[in-house]
């Protein structure tokens, strides 16, 4: 739970620099009242919807504040809830004008002049620092966990990390990084599996999915080439706002599966200009025994074992379900997180579907139902609130992809 968001839907307006001078009484009161109804909101998710971990995105830069937040959770949540405090330092000056930018994208700032924006969020800094103080000692004496992250990874400090999701929270930020960058995924081309209807051991690519091979190779080229002009004519005109923070060539990564299928798509791509790598975590769900029926017999097999597919997979038969999969790419996503450069994904559906499902941030719930067709790439570009997010459909008598849609996730 976000307090800009909450303080937001409360009022529908915005707070200049002068709202957060701690000096301001009335101001200040009115902050905590935001902060510990937003906590609240969060145990309730935790302690009554079945939440596992809630995000409390605030500032909690004093002591007093801090001190508020523990009482409050172990008023409610007694010993069933633990305290991470997540606190991010940063000393580098480029990366301090670089991170004040990404600010200008938060709901206070989204719709006014960026130059005033700026200025405006700059004292509110100022504001901040007179009564910043570090996490550290005063916690440690709580016994209660953090994690300093310095110049955006350069450097971390923790205390008290030992439960598996603090260690899984730290692990992560360990990962994180600013840098633009694209991320797309795809179906393999299609295959003679497809065209049969039936599940086989490693069926490779026909001789339309050869084409699309093709085609898709021609079209990553076109927009890592569009992608490239774009940023230099943002640096050329100086639109500090929209430019990627890390100014660098782009390394660009293609990941497979190791199924032929996936292999056969990724053929076109010189090896030159992408960084191609085989991953047997990016496999499809494995169908274990159900391997060579058709898609109605494995209905059928379904239907006789009441088992719901997307969970758990058919009992006795060796068959994945949704949880394998998405267990076996925590890693994939991690390194996601941690590259710099842009990347592609060429995969089964079940595979596609996870990792597009974790980049739009959709419930896993909701995600196993969306239907991921072939012959359609999905483009996400990671924003400081979100994701731009865009489909684009290949047409085969054109031999060439159509944008479908666009529009932020």
């Amino acid at each position: 739970m976000s307090t800009e968001a909450y303080q937001a839907s409360l009022d529908h307006g915005t707070h200049s620099a002068g709202f957060f001078n701690p000096d301001n009484l009335q101001a200040r009161k009115l902050r905590e009242q935001i902060a510990m109804e937003t906590l609240d909101e969060s145990l309730d998710y935790l302690l009554n919807e079945g939440g596992s971990v809630a995000i409390f995105d605030a500032t909690n830069s004093t002591i007093e504040r801090r001190r508020k937040i523990i009482a409050r959770v172990q008023e409610r949540g007694r010993s069933n809830l633990q305290v991470l405090f997540l606190e991010s330092q940063c000393f580098d000056e480029a990366l301090l004008q670089s991170n004040m930018l990404l600010k200008m994208s938060n709901p206070d700032y989204r719709d006014q002049d960026p130059v005033k924006a700026l200025e405006d969020f700059r004292r509110r800094v100022a504001m901040y620092q007179k009564k910043y103080t570090p996490v550290g000692n005063i916690e440690e004496r709580l016994g209660v966990s953090y994690c300093q992250m310095i110049d955006v990874g350069r450097k971390f400090i923790t205390h008290n990390i030992k439960s598996f999701l603090a260690t899984q929270v730290v692990g992560y930020l360990q990962h994180f990084n600013l840098a633009g960058r694209q991320v797309w995924l795809t179906r393999h081309g299609e295959s003679n599996d497809n065209l049969s209807g039936k599940v086989s051991h490693d069926p490779g690519l026909s001789p339309h999915g050869v084409k699309y091979a093709a085609a898709l190779s021609r079209f990553i080229d076109q927009e890592r080439d569009t992608w490239n002009r774009q940023q230099k004519r943002l640096e050329e005109a100086g639109d500090s706002l929209r430019l990627s923070a890390d100014k660098s060539p782009k390394r660009f990564h293609l990941w497979t599966s190791m199924t032929q299928r996936s292999i056969q798509t990724a053929k076109f791509f010189d090896s030159a200009r992408y960084r191609i790598e085989h991953m047997r975590m990016l496999d499809d769900l494995s169908a274990g025994i159900l391997s060579g029926l058709s898609d109605a017999e494995v209905k059928q097999r379904a239907s006789d074992t009441q088992l719901n597919h997307t969970s758990t997979g058919y009992p006795g038969t060796r068959c994945e379900g949704y949880s394998d999969v998405t267990k076996r790419l925590r890693s994939i996503i991690l390194e996601l997180e941690r590259v710099t450069g842009h990347v592609l994904f060429i995969g089964g559906s079940a595979v596609i579907r996870v990792l597009l499902a974790y980049c739009r941030g959709m419930q896993s719930y909701v995600s196993a139902n969306v239907d991921i067709p072939l012959g359609t790439v999905y483009l996400l570009e990671p924003k400081p609130y979100g994701a731009d997010y865009k489909e684009f459909d290949y047409n085969p008598e054109t031999d060439s992809f159509h944008q479908k849609r666009d529009r932020e996730g």
